[in-house]
């Protein structure tokens, strides 16, 4: 714990120091859901009222970012590197298959 983590990124030798601990807790059998929910709805205004330290960008709560990207990717499809791009009409083009209109 504390200065005895080591970096998994420039300390890739040796012990990591380093444990993990997953717990899963029903707190509907602790309090009625619906007020966990309002709490939590309450904390997201709060926070929302704050001051952002980037003036003019969004304040966002967990998993709202990926949830913006999965809607932006339904919407018009996962972009993918020119790299996996060509990969993919190189492999298409060797197996006699039409690459969809999107990646020609």
């Amino acid at each position: 714990m504390g200065l005895e983590v080591k970096s998994p990124l420039s300390e890739t030798v040796g012990r990591q120091g380093v444990g993990q601990l997953f717990a899963a807790v029903d707190v509907g059998r602790l309090v009625p859901l619906d007020d966990v929910e309002a709490w939590m709805q309450a904390l997201v205004e709060t926070m929302r009222a704050s001051a952002s330290g980037d003036p003019g960008a969004d304040i966002l709560v967990p998993g709202e970012r990926e949830a913006r990207v999965a809607d932006q990717q339904r919407r018009i499809g996962i972009a993918l590197p020119h790299e996996v791009q060509a990969a993919v009409l190189e492999g298409a083009k060797a197996l006699g298959i039409t690459p969809p209109p999107s990646l020609r």
